[in-house]
């Protein structure tokens, strides 16, 4: 089984859309041989997702779901490592130099040209044409 990480700041809105809509894309697919996880860098554990988050995956998920922390483990663990923005990317490269072939922006996986996600807020079909982008490579 492969892990995919989706890593963000405070783990209460993007990556959590991300993680969510990769999830449903790669079920979509036929692709169950995949683990997605999301966490934060800065995120409080057990923080309920934003109301706006909520409302974006409610086609998506069922019940609640909350922030996680990133963990060592996590980041071992995992065979992608796909960040919102650079930032992110090089905090921790800079913990785990040996990730460096498995970790990218997730608009750098996607093949795009610009790096970062930059709003602080992203919709359900903006994850899913940048997770179209990259989903069969994985």
């Amino acid at each position: 089984m492969k892990k995919i990480l989706i890593v963000g700041e405070q783990n209460v809105f993007r990556s959590i859309i991300i993680a969510e809509i990769l999830k449903f894309i790669l079920k979509q697919k036929g692709k169950i041989d995949f683990e997605v996880k999301c966490a934060g860098i800065c995120a409080m554990p057990g923080i309920p997702i934003e109301e706006e988050a909520k409302t974006e995956l409610k086609n998506y998920i069922d019940g609640e779901v909350y922030s996680k922390l990133l963990l060592k483990q996590d980041v071992e663990e995992a065979d992608f490592i796909l960040t919102i923005n650079n930032k992110i990317k090089n905090a921790i490269l800079n913990k785990f130099p040996g990730k460096k072939k498995s970790i990218f922006t997730v608009r750098e996986f996607a093949g795009e040209t610009e790096l970062d996600i930059v709003n602080t807020k992203i919709t359900a079909e903006e994850a899913k044409i940048i997770i179209n982008k990259f989903v069969d490579k994985i």
